[in-house]
Formats: structure tokens, C-alpha cells, sequence
């Protein structure tokens, strides 16, 4: 479900556009209209090949859903080569249910219906929240996006087969124009939900996710006072943003932030793991030196 709210806050207005998955976000994104008193020439349609990797929205819609892009086998299998091998902790409890693989003789002669012995999987892990600004400066290279989306999935995988967490993959937007702020949140992945990096290959990598995708999302938002059509706002830094993220524990939640500030130069994956580590490290202790080392050397 997608849910849109309006609220006042610290002297700014904010439009806090949830989405429970990117399936609701991309179905926001064509069921309603764009608002013209704003956006007489929305760049989503607009924007050129150059500056948003796809010919029409259409295109970048597409990608999207259906995620037939050439370049995903390579993302993936850049993934897999910095995964650490692990131990699965996910272990099995027995429950009665009307339904189940064998049926408890005393419980059934009692005519309890919970009479059939089931099997539940269960995992006892903690939930942490991840949060992806996932917008970003023209100055930033192919190569940094790509490498820090790779690292990233490579630490949900990290962090929920190593360090035993349950990761709620939230991606979000947070721009601001003048006196108002625009917060997008997708959630890529629940915590009760296993990692799928096919999914998540065109929100992390391609640049009409960012350039005509959610400038669609800022262009649907019918409240808007500011004029947002030159430039759709900056994407806000860490120190700001966090103050738009509602989370009891936004003091545990990790936030992905931009490459630079995590290090991340865009031309060695190896190079770029071993800052991106140091600084997430640093900044979290999710990681230590046992963690990490393998022959003399860091790699997720």
C-alpha cells in the first residue's frame, strides 16, 4: 500500500511517501496523475537518454518490473564473489495445526482441531532496519553506484547469515526544495523476507530509477507549493536526513549513505570493500577483525 502524508516540521513541510514494496510503488506511479500546476513538463517524461539511461518512462517502468537488463548478470555475480560462506541459523519447532504432516492420536480422540503435528521454521534473530539514500549527485560515477549497491546486499547478506539479524531494506529518497521535503520509502525487503538481488539490481544500479522513477513520485504529489520543476531539489546528507527518519532505534539503524562518504571510488570492487568496511565498521562495530580478515587481507 502506498501512503502519502503531509505534516509540519522544524519550519519546513514534509510529504512522507511510504510504499510497503516496489511493486506499490511502481503501481503508484502510472495509476495517478501528475501534478500539472506544478510540473508543466515533467522530466520524467522529458529527460534525455543521457542523463536518465532510458529513452521514455515507459522503458524505465519496465526495467524495472520485469528486470531485463543486460548488465544484471554481471551485478550478480559480483555480489556472490564478496559473499561470506556461512552457517544457517534458522532451526524447526513442532506445532498442532487442523493441518499437517501427521496427526497427534490423543489430541484428535479429545477432539482438539489443532490435531496435526506441523513444523514451523523459526530464526530467533533480532530485526535491524537498513536505510539506502539511493539519490544522488551527477558528479557520481556508473562505477560508484554499482559498487555501492554491491556492497551493500553484501552486507544484508553479512548481516543476516553471520551476525544472526533479521534486515528490513529500506530505500529512500530525502530532497529538499527550499521549505519543503520530500521523504520516498520503498521497502526492497522485509525482515521476514530472504534477500532477492534480482529485485533489487535496477532500484540500486540504474539511473532511471532515481531520474525518472521517483521523479515521477515528486511530479504525482498534488500539495506541492514550491516550484520543484528546476532540478526536483537536493538529496539531503546524513546529518539532515536522519532527523526525517522515524524509527525507535535510529540510533541501531545502519543508513547507507553516499559513495564518497563511504569511500567508495567506483574503479576496484576489492579496493572499495576494504573502505567501505573500515568506515561501516567504524561508524557501526557490526564488523571486526575476525569477521573480516582471510589470508592477511579484508573482504566481505
Amino acid at each position: 500500500m502506498a501512503n502519502l502524508e503531509r505534516k509540519s516540521i522544524r519550519y519546513s513541510v514534509l510529504f512522507k511517501y511510504d510504499f510497503s514494496s516496489l511493486d506499490d510503488f511502481l503501481n503508484e506511479l502510472i495509476t495517478k496523475k501528475i501534478n500539472e500546476r506544478i510540473f508543466q513538463i515533467p522530466v520524467s517524461f522529458a529527460g534525455s537518454k543521457s542523463f536518465t539511461g532510458t529513452n521514455s518512462f515507459e522503458e524505465a517502468w519496465n526495467l524495472c518490473k520485469y528486470t531485463c537488463d543486460d548488465g544484471y548478470k554481471k551485478f550478480s555475480s559480483l555480489v556472490d564473489r564478496i559473499q561470506f560462506k556461512y552457517e544457517n541459523y534458522e532451526r524447526y519447532i513442532q506445532k498442532y495445526k487442523p493441518t499437517g504432516y501427521s496427526a497427534s492420536v490423543p489430541r484428535f480422540l479429545c477432539g482438539i482441531p489443532d490435531n496435526m503435528r506441523s513444523r514451523e521454521k523459526v530464526y530467533d534473530k533480532p530485526v535491524i532496519n537498513l536505510y539506502f539514500q539511493y539519490v544522488y549527485n551527477c558528479n557520481v560515477t556508473k562505477g560508484q553506484v554499482r559498487n555501492r549497491g554491491i556492497l551493500t546486499l553484501a552486507l544484508i547478506n553479512y548481516l543476516e547469515n553471520i551476525k544472526n539479524y533479521n534486515v528490513n531494506f529500506n530505500f529512500i529518497a530525502v530532497i529538499k526544495n527550499a521549505s519543503e521535503i520530500i521523504y520516498i520509502s520503498i521497502k526492497l525487503k522485509d525482515k521476514d523476507e530472504k534477500l532477492k538481488i534480482k529485485k533489487c539490481y535496477f532500484p540500486i544500479v540504474h539511473p532511471s530509477f532515481a531520474r525518472r522513477l521517483t521523479f515521477r513520485a515528486i511530479e504525482i504529489i498534488p500539495y506541492l507549493q514550491t516550484d520543484w520543476s528546476y532540478g526536483y531539489g537536493r538529496a539531503l546528507d546524513y546529518k539532515d536526513a536522519k532527523n526525517y527518519i522515524y524509527d525507535e532505534e535510529v540510533g541501531r539503524a545502519i543508513y547507507i549513505s553516499t559513495p564518497d562518504e563511504l569511500g567508495i571510488k567506483g574503479k576496484s570492487i576489492e579496493e572499495d570493500a576494504e573502505n567501505f568496511i573500515e568506515i561501516i565498521n567504524l561508524k557501526y562495530n557490526f564488523l571486526n577483525d575476525k569477521d573480516v580478515k582471510k589470508n592477511g587481507r579484508r573482504r566481505l
